[in-house]
């Protein structure tokens, strides 16, 4: 009986913790998107002051988090091409876009899911973010899920909408709707074969399925929120000053009516406005100092008040960008492998859809590039064509990435007989023009 009872009560206790990790987990996740949207962010800085302090001035927000992580994640900005038919082309028109904000999402939050769908009528596949969710894990993986729960996003901006919080449960052959108080409203077996949603992490994991985001960057921007509107209330101070009276008792009603007005004071009372003694220009630079500090941490650089001077070469740029780059390649392994997840999420999804995929995937990563003077870029492509390294086909739909292999055919065709027909009228002009003048000196 008392076995039990304690076994009851240890059970008990894990179901608690974990229940509040879990919404400490929500919690903060929902901080994080707050600051990369640059929504809601007076409500984590106001217990940092008082109520009247806003009085004076409006709060002030930097919003350099949505920046920093949008110039973290890099591999998606040139796209992926990916080599596989043009069915597949077809299917995943918009794959790039979405996963473009899946990486960031994965880049701020650490960890993101993302719920791979079709759509029949369009013939698309859709990737949905999923920035909450709880995992259930097998004893023999404690790393990936082999299901999901998570609340279903309500339609908020619809003022009718008055339904209640819905959750969805995934795994590799269901997919449950249910209500807060358990009740299932929609139960599909879909025929997968597999949990139809791929799991991003910002690094690999280590002990937990869940990775680390940019907490740093958050609790940096946070400060900098601090410091700005201590800076606006001490401007504010400092401008207009503090009114003192002195030689008056502390219950005596003193009004300062404006400029027009004038102020009676008992006899022996003195006014005077002072003026708060503050370093605003160390504030700023404490702030540059959180800013940079935290750019740097992440392979960034800020460069303050930066005018004239020589313009930085792509060659200068390469090596102040060494360690960005380097970690860009770090990135480049790691999303391969969530590329090629994702493809055989996407096979199984397709076929219970009667469409079939080759078994292979592949895949090239446009790496970004650096800029070049038009010299160095003249020789790099006269270089590629004299090599045969590359076609004027390829070379076209490089500075055109939206022509298709015929459209850019077409275009060079046109050109050369634009330009060979040009060259013939020019080459004919100038004989006629010699041919004048030969004529006139004959005839002196």
């Amino acid at each position: 009986m008392i076995y039990s009872m304690a076994k009851e009560l240890i059970n008990e206790s894990i179901q608690d913790q974990k229940l509040d990790i879990h919404r400490r987990r929500q919690k903060h996740i929902n901080k994080m998107l707050d600051y990369y949207e640059g929504e809601n962010m007076e409500g984590y800085i106001a217990n940092r002051f008082k109520i009247d302090a806003f009085r004076e001035v409006p709060p002030l927000f930097i919003n350099f988090t949505h920046r920093f992580i949008n110039k973290m994640a890099r591999i998606y900005r040139t796209g992926a091409i990916r080599n596989v038919n043009d069915q597949y082309t077809a299917l995943t028109r918009f794959k790039n876009v979405k996963l473009k904000h899946i990486e960031r999402i994965a880049k701020l939050l650490g960890t993101v899911a993302c719920r791979i769908t079709f759509n029949p009528a369009k013939q698309q596949l859709d990737y949905h973010p999923i920035y909450f969710y709880h995992p259930f894990m097998s004893d023999d993986d404690p790393l990936n899920p082999i299901a999901i729960a998570y609340p279903i996003d309500n339609l908020v901006d619809d003022i009718s909408y008055e339904q209640e919080q819905t959750y969805m449960y995934l795994d590799d052959t269901l997919m449950i709707k249910y209500d807060s108080s358990g009740k299932i409203l929609d139960e599909v077996e879909h025929n997968y074969g597999i949990i139809p949603v791929s799991f991003i992490h910002r690094e690999p994991q280590i002990d937990s399925h869940f990775v680390a985001g940019a907490s740093d960057i958050v609790q940096a921007n946070e400060a900098v929120n601090i410091l700005f509107t201590e800076l606006c209330i001490g401007g504010r101070f400092q401008a207009f000053g503090q009114p003192v009276v002195t030689g008056v008792y502390a219950d005596s009603n003193v009004v300062r009516a404006g400029t027009d007005e004038t102020l009676i004071l008992p006899e022996g009372a003195n006014f005077d406005i002072v003026s708060p003694k503050g370093d605003m220009r160390g504030l700023i630079e404490i702030i540059k100092t959180i800013m940079e500090t935290s750019a740097a941490n992440n392979h960034l650089h800020i460069d303050f008040n930066r005018s004239g001077g020589e313009v930085p070469s792509g060659i200068a740029l390469v090596i102040r960008d060494l360690e960005r780059k380097e970690d860009y390649e770090d990135y480049v392994d790691l999303w391969e492998m969530y590329e090629h997840e994702i493809y055989q999420v996407e096979k199984a999804i397709l076929s219970a859809n009667n469409i079939t995929l080759p078994d292979d995937l592949g895949l090239d990563f446009s790496e970004p590039e650096y800029p070049k003077s038009a010299q160095d870029e003249i020789m790099f492509n006269q270089f590629m064509l004299d090599n045969n390294l590359i076609s004027h086909t390829k070379l076209l739909q490089h500075y055109n990435n939206d022509l298709t292999d015929e459209q850019a055919k077409q275009i060079i065709d046109e050109n050369v007989i634009a330009n060979n027909e040009m060259k013939r009228r020019m080459s004919e002009q100038g004989q006629s023009v010699i041919q004048r003048l030969r004529n006139r000196t004959e005839t002196t």
